[in-house]
Formats: C-alpha cells, sequence, structure tokens
C-alpha cells in the first residue's frame, strides 16, 4: 500500500530517534527485533482499546481521559516505531494516534457508533450477489450491481414485514379454461375481472381472408344459455383502510413474528442487526405522547409509597406485557402498541449487552455507591436463575432471559426496565413499595437514567406491584405485575 513514503511515516509520529547501535549478531542491511519489548508494546495496545471502551463519568473526566489517550497513544506510537519497521507503520495506527481522540471528544463513546453490524449486512449481500446464477437477469446492461443488491435487499425486508402466502392447486386437479361453445361456461374472449372492460371478440381471418362456411350436412349447434352460476361475479366491497395505529400494530407485530423464529441468540442477534434496527429507525418514537385519562388501580394504590412522586398507579393489563404496556403509554399514549415497545427492548439489551452487564452503566442515576455488584443482583432476581445455579455467570443468565422475553406474554424484570429506559430516551423511576425486603428495595427502588440523547428529561414512574395488591403479607409479597403511574390530573377514579 502506497499511502505515504518510508519518510513520511517517520515524520507522522515526530520521531526524534537517534541512530542505533549495530548489533554483530545481525547481518548488514539487517535489524534485530526485541521480542520482549515487542510483547510490552502490545500490551499497551490492550490497554489503549480498553480506555475507548470506558464510559466516562462526567463531562470533566471525559475531557480529561481524552487527552490522557491522545498522549498514551503517541508514546505507544513511538514505541512501535523503535521496535519494528517502516513497513509495520500502516494508516490504521495513524488513524488511532490522530483521529481516534478527535473522535472521543465528538462522540464521548465510540462503541456506540460502530459500523460491525452493517459490515455484516454488506457482507450477506454480496454472498447472495455472486452466488447467484441469474445475476444482471441475463443482461449486462440491465442494472448495476450495487442497484441489484439494494433491491434484494428491500425484498426481503418487505416480505418479512408483509407475509405473502401462495395457495397451491388440489392435488391431482388442474384448472380448465372455459372454451368458446362450452355450455354452461363463460366463453374465453368474455371472461374479466370485476369491473374491468370485456374484450371484443377477435377478429383475425383465415390465410384465404374469408371465413369458414358450416357445411350443409353439419347440424346447427344452438347458442349456449348462461346459467346463473356462469354471470359475472358481483362486486365486492373493499377492505377496510387501517388506521395508521393499526398499521403500525401489524407491522412491528410481524417483526416480532420474525424474532420469536430465531434459534438462539447469535441467529437473533443477526436479525436484529441486519433487519430489526434498519427498520426501528424508520418509525422513530415521538418525543412527547399525549395520555388520555387512564382509570386508577385500586390494588397497587396502597402500594404506593409515600417518598415517591406526587402520582397515582392506573389500571395496566395483566397479560404478561405489562411493562411493554407501560411502555406504550408513555410513548404512544394507548396501551396497543406493547409489540412495539417488546420488540425495541429486546434489540436494545442485545445490541448493548456490553453496557447492561456492566455496573458503571448501571449505577447511572443512583444517588449513593451501591453495596454489592448491581448486574450480579439483577442476575438474581431473574425468573431463571432460582433453575440455573450451576451456571452463576450473568452473561449466561442475561442471553437466556432476553431469549424468553422476545416472546409475547412474557414476564419482564429489571435488566428490561433498564432498557425501557433507553427506547424511551427517558428516565425511569422503578418504584418499589415499602416494607418488602431492604435489599431487593436498594436495587429495584431507584432512578434508571438512559443510555443515549435524552429527548424528555421528565422521569416516568412505573410502580412493582401484585394483580392481588397486598393481601399477602410483606415477608411472603413478591410482585408479580407492573402499572404506570401518572400525575392526578391524568387519573380516572377507580372502577368497580
Amino acid at each position: 500500500m502506497t499511502w505515504t513514503s518510508s519518510n513520511q511515516r517517520r515524520d507522522i509520529f515526530e520521531f526524534s530517534d537517534g541512530e542505533e547501535e549495530a548489533d554483530p549478531a545481525v547481518p548488514p542491511g539487517h535489524r534485530s527485533v526485541d521480542v520482549l519489548r515487542l510483547q510490552d508494546v502490545w500490551d499497551q495496545f490492550s490497554s489503549l482499546m480498553s480506555a475507548v471502551k470506558t464510559l466516562p463519568e462526567s463531562e470533566k473526566d471525559h475531557k480529561q481521559s481524552v487527552h490522557k489517550f491522545k498522549e498514551d497513544a503517541r508514546q505507544w506510537a513511538r514505541d512501535f516505531r523503535t521496535c519494528t519497521f517502516d513497513e509495520d507503520v500502516i494508516p490504521y495506527i495513524h488513524a488511532l494516534v490522530y483521529h481516534v481522540p478527535q473522535a472521543l471528544m465528538a462522540f464521548r463513546y465510540l462503541p456506540d457508533i460502530g459500523v460491525s453490524q452493517v459490515e455484516r449486512k454488506n457482507y450477506d449481500n454480496r454472498l447472495a450477489y455472486f452466488n447467484a446464477t441469474n445475476r444482471d437477469g441475463g443482461n449486462a446492461k440491465s442494472k448495476s450491481m450495487v442497484t441489484q443488491i439494494m433491491e434484494r435487499e428491500n425484498l426481503l425486508l418487505y416480505f418479512d414485514v408483509h407475509p405473502v402466502s401462495t395457495p397451491k392447486p388440489e392435488k391431482g386437479k388442474r384448472r380448465k379454461l372455459a372454451q368458446p361453445g362450452d355450455s354452461g361456461s363463460i366463453p374465453a374472449f368474455t371472461r374479466q375481472q370485476s369491473g374491468s372492460i370485456p374484450h371484443p371478440p377477435s377478429t383475425e381471418t383465415t390465410p384465404s381472408d374469408q371465413k369458414p362456411t358450416r357445411s350443409a350436412s353439419e347440424p346447427t349447434r344452438p347458442a349456449p344459455v348462461p346459467t346463473p352460476s356462469a354471470r359475472a361475479p358481483e362486486p365486492t366491497q373493499p377492505a377496510p383502510k387501517l388506521t395508521p395505529l393499526a398499521e403500525r400494530k401489524d407491522l412491528f407485530s410481524n417483526i416480532l413474528d420474525r424474532m420469536v423464529a430465531t434459534g438462539n441468540m447469535e441467529q437473533l442477534s443477526h436479525v436484529i442487526a441486519t433487519e430489526v434496527n434498519v427498520l426501528l429507525k424508520q418509525f422513530p418514537i415521538p418525543s412527547m405522547a399525549t395520555i388520555s385519562p387512564q382509570p386508577a388501580d385500586p390494588l397497587s394504590t396502597p402500594l404506593y409509597p409515600s417518598d415517591g412522586p406526587n402520582a397515582i398507579p392506573v389500571v395496566i393489563k395483566a397479560d404478561g406485557n405489562c411493562l411493554p404496556r407501560c411502555g406504550s403509554l408513555a410513548a404512544f399514549g394507548t396501551q396497543e402498541l406493547h409489540d412495539e415497545i417488546r420488540v425495541r427492548v429486546v434489540a436494545e439489551l442485545v445490541s448493548y449487552k456490553h453496557l447492561y452487564l456492566s455496573d458503571e452503566f448501571l449505577s447511572r442515576g443512583l444517588t449513593s455507591s451501591p453495596s454489592s455488584s448491581i448486574s450480579m443482583a439483577y442476575m438474581s432476581y431473574s425468573g431463571l436463575f432460582p433453575e440455573h445455579r450451576g451456571q452463576q455467570l450473568a452473561s449466561t443468565i442475561f442471553d437466556m432471559e432476553v431469549l424468553d422475553v422476545r416472546k409475547r406474554s412474557r414476564d419482564m424484570g429489571m435488566w428490561q426496565l433498564h432498557a425501557l429506559a433507553s427506547v424511551l430516551q427517558r428516565p425511569i423511576l422503578s418504584v418499589y413499595p415499602p416494607g418488602r425486603g431492604i435489599n431487593i428495595r436498594e436495587h429495584l427502588h431507584r432512578m434508571l437514567s438512559p443510555r443515549g440523547v435524552v429527548t424528555n428529561p421528565i422521569p416516568f414512574p412505573i410502580l412493582w406491584t401484585h394483580t392481588q395488591g397486598n393481601r399477602e403479607p410483606p415477608i411472603s409479597w413478591s410482585p408479580n405485575h407492573f402499572v404506570a403511574c401518572l400525575p392526578p390530573a391524568n387519573v380516572l377514579p377507580a372502577e368497580t
């Protein structure tokens, strides 16, 4: 690669090294390599990569960490140059020294803008194109390769969202076309679709330009009499047009079916990276939704703590989709789009798994330092944990829980509640009733900060509750339901 000359490579890093002493054991024109020193250089490189993946606490810490990364990267480049050769200084090293610090200063956290998912999608599309036997449609001048790849991708996305089925004829039966003169059938030239203009009979003549004549001995065939079954079908009423809300609900219902059809975490991650995330960008969540007044929940109201904000629990349907229904109410003002919220929560957890297993990220929003590991606490609260005590690895329980909650009517927990804050792009106040376990309340009664940009800074309270209220004693009480909590102005009296 001739991206720059040998002398320019030396100037890139402003090297000021003196001439090295000749080693008598090395032939003239060659150079020795210190293996131990080279190993230390790569250990330093590993530290640089860890610094790139570290989420800064504050703006001040962010600027200091970027400045330190810049100095460390330049020092690493100098060390790399002194123990390697000119041809080893590749453009990636130049980008690490000069451009990565700039990107860190501009974007704060580089893993959020990774392009590995796009590269995988491009790889799959190229593979499908060059493995095909009918590319170019048999005509080299038809369409460019890029156009055909993009059209294929668009078709795949369309048919994934809009399943199309083609009915097959029954075995042993073939459709027989009506012939002119068949009794009880419509002549072929008069068959038509409802509302279309019938085609006139053919006016072609014989080669002698004369109409064929009937033999005198041939009996005259009477004209066919149309039967009631042969009449043109009555015009059908057009199907009712779906509202935008119904269309959106149907779209994300199909997307959720596509995610449920995957067999393991690897397949689910691939579908989310190549298909789901592309569609989510085309259908953003509105920043502010108007929530109509909702009836109060009489069973959950007594569980609402006094240290919570001025809000009242409202009725949320208890069908296993209670947390997605709370998110749908916050995002769209209705509980009906809970399938979309489930899709978004699962995509968020899969795309940013490293964050939701990081205590540094999960502790954002806490007013004091936690007494134990937050990710390990979330793992212990998972409904899958008691069945897999031998696999007490948070990553394993995380993957199993994600594969479980992608299905409809599956209960969600703290990991999903944390991801919902990022989906809504607003803080969520996780409200846990008092007197039901001090250690549990330490982790579950808290503010949850979203991952990215905050479009609505007002926290949305969600209460951990039970479908039977507080009928059980506090020592044996455990939540099995989520309800949203709204300001008193948006709450109607409880329904009897």
